[in-house]
């Protein structure tokens, strides 16, 4: 497997941990287990350290329909040098070090963090484009 492929794995199952613990979050805000086992159409307003872990695998989400397809295009292609690899490695590491900004309020940084990763995500494209 080529490192894109598996920078785009290791980002589906920091995705799938960011699931967990927005469940666990709220748990640990008082939210009942037999409201998060439901449709959730009587789940309380997301607020605190919740809400920002709702807020943080939102973004995820976003994130990963930028990643995911990039990524796949590169291997449909056959595209796989220097700038693809930097890219994917960029942007996974970017948001290994964005959940915990996202999650604690680290506002300057946690945006600094998100930069990083629009970068890697150009730097794909570009290879894409040939420039690379």
């Amino acid at each position: 497997m080529t490192t894109e492929l598996w920078m785009l794995t290791g980002t589906t199952i920091l995705f799938m941990l960011l699931l967990a613990m927005q469940s666990l979050t709220s748990l640990f805000t008082g939210v009942p287990l037999t409201v998060l086992v439901g449709d959730r159409s009587d789940l309380p307003a997301a607020e605190g350290l919740r809400g920002r872990a709702t807020r943080t695998v939102n973004n995820s989400v976003e994130g990963m329909v930028m990643f995911a397809p990039l990524i796949m295009i590169a291997h449909l292609a056959g595209i796989s040098n220097e700038l693809t690899v930097m890219g994917a490695s960029i942007y996974f590491w970017s948001r290994v070090a964005y959940v915990p900004c996202y999650m604690f309020g680290i506002r300057w940084i946690r945006t600094i963090v998100f930069a990083v990763g629009l970068a890697g995500l150009l730097m794909i494209i570009a290879a894409l484009f040939g420039m690379g």
